[in-house]
């Protein structure tokens, strides 16, 4: 991976993709966004599913709308019938499962899969382990345990970093990345 002034430079199994960067205070962070890029989806998940079939879990979270489509091509690249998502509250959905004042939610049916399961939470680009943190007290309130964690992008800066089975690894103070 390499950078510019504004974007990242990915290149998962050769194939060339630009990252916009956002800033906050002096770190820059990868902006991924894999909807709507179903090649760059596919390949990331081609490169993910071997290293996630190695491990014991029995169903993919999604942590937000961004990890979606990552979520769903690797249960088809693995055979798993079923993914769950964790959203963000908005009114007029249905029943969520929120954790504290946050707002993170569950659909009813996604708490019916996860309870008692073992889960591989998912995220497109983890900047911090706030959100890891927040999922797991959310999966201890329905009586499921956070037993992996996957993202596309991870940065080297945060606390628990190489705990995530990932793609890349940036770091948000350099201009030199690398691969995971």
């Amino acid at each position: 991976m390499s950078d510019n002034d504004q974007h990242l430079i990915f290149e998962p199994e050769g194939l060339q993709r630009r990252i916009p960067l956002r800033t906050c205070g002096d770190s820059r962070y990868p902006s991924l966004r894999l909807t709507g890029d179903v090649l760059l989806t596919n390949v990331c998940a081609g490169v993910m599913a071997p290293r996630l079939a190695e491990l014991q879990w029995d169903v993919i979270l999604a942590a937000g709308c961004d990890a979606v489509p990552m979520a769903h091509m690797l249960s088809s690249f693995l055979g798993r019938e079923n993914y769950a998502v964790c959203g963000t509250r908005t009114s007029g959905r249905e029943a969520r499962y929120p954790v504290e004042a946050e707002e993170l939610c569950l659909r009813n049916d996604d708490i019916s899969l996860l309870e008692g399961s073992e889960v591989l939470l998912l995220q497109a680009a983890v900047s911090s382990r706030r959100p890891a943190e927040k999922v797991r007290q959310l999966l201890d309130e329905i009586g499921a345990e956070l037993a992996a964690l996957a993202a596309v992008m991870v940065s080297v800066d945060i606390s628990g970093a190489d705990d995530y089975v990932c793609i890349e690894r940036f770091n948000p103070h350099s201009k030199s990345n690398s691969n995971a």
